[in-house]
């Protein structure tokens, strides 16, 4: 094998998480070619990255302060988005033990220390060309063809990590779901074809408006889409969803009658507390929001958009 990277996995991002500053740099520069490598001295600072931006591959310190390698990876292997990640544990201890902790806990190859860098870089070469095979395969069945947004089958499972996280360290979970209104009967004026040159301008601006790394888009169905928000509370749901309300205004999508009436969006709004406080699930009280704001906004001339709190 080639010790030069292949052009697609040049980009592929690459955390070293190691305390030893001497044993990082040193790996660093033998991955210089590489533009995405990051390094962290502690697993928390590292997890808390992982969780806003997945890496295409881990190298790890088996001995680490606080928390350990191990623990390290299984923290990763919970992320499902990571669950494929490959994980290089780098150890210099020559017990064997240690070698078959670091497979159990989740690991994909073992180094010992000190590193031989060549090595190491061929190791990551063929982990990044195998992971870059499964991505693409991946990627097929998570993207909408039309809006090259996330789909239904990945925001159902995506929904579950980002619940799980949420109730693991007590934090909130935002879900927007949004529909376009009176979609049937523009579709039924002007086609099929317009109708998903519509369907991909609104997608556009939906991420065009929800800019953070923890927050995902999904096209639901045919003219629903969902917007996770991790971290967010209902009021910064609330702002977000009048951001992507006034943006789709913009867009200016008209009918042609006398009405002057143009394609809009109805976006209900929950927030995993609020949900809590009803007694319903996040889903259900979002759609519960949803349907609510249609039913307020049941009148074909209707060009707004209303973004209903938490029932």
């Amino acid at each position: 094998m080639s010790t030069t990277a292949a052009p697609e996995l040049i980009d592929a991002l690459i955390l070293i998480i190691d305390d030893d500053e001497s044993t990082t740099q040193s790996i660093r520069n033998s991955l210089s070619e590489f533009k995405n490598v990051k390094v962290f001295h502690d697993g928390e600072s590292a997890l808390t990255f992982c969780r806003a931006r997945a890496p295409d591959l881990v190298l790890l310190d088996v001995k680490m302060p606080s928390l350990d390698g191990w623990a390290i990876c299984k923290e990763i292997r919970e992320m499902s988005l990571l669950s494929q990640c490959p994980i290089i544990f780098m150890s210099a201890d020559e017990t064997t033990e240690t070698e078959l902790k670091s497979w159990e806990a989740g690991g994909n190859d073992f180094l010992r220390k000190p590193i031989v860098m060549p090595a190491l870089k061929m190791r990551i070469m063929s982990h990044l060309t195998s992971h870059w095979h499964i991505e693409i395969t991946n990627r097929l069945y998570h993207t909408d063809i039309l809006t090259g947004l996330n789909n239904r089958y990945y925001f159902n499972k995506h929904i579950k990590e980002q619940i799980a996280y949420a109730e693991r360290y007590d934090s909130d979970l935002s879900l927007l779901l949004i529909d376009i209104n009176h979609f049937t009967e523009f579709n039924e004026l002007y086609g099929h074809a317009n109708g998903d040159r519509a369907v991909k301008r609104i997608a556009n601006v939906l991420k065009q408006n929800v800019g953070r790394k923890p927050d995902s888009v999904s096209r639901y169905a045919g003219e629903e889409f969902t917007v996770l928000l991790p971290g967010t509370n209902e009021l910064g749901a609330q702002s977000v969803a009048q951001r992507i309300n006034n943006a789709v205004n913009d867009l200016n999508i008209k009918f042609d009658n006398e009405q002057n009436q143009q394609l809009s969006i109805s976006i209900g709004v929950s927030s995993l507390s609020a949900a809590r406080k009803k007694n319903l699930d996040l889903f259900n009280a979002a759609d519960q929001n949803l349907l609510q704001v249609k039913n307020y906004l049941s009148s074909p001339t209707k060009a707004c958009t209303a973004a209903l709190s938490s029932i």
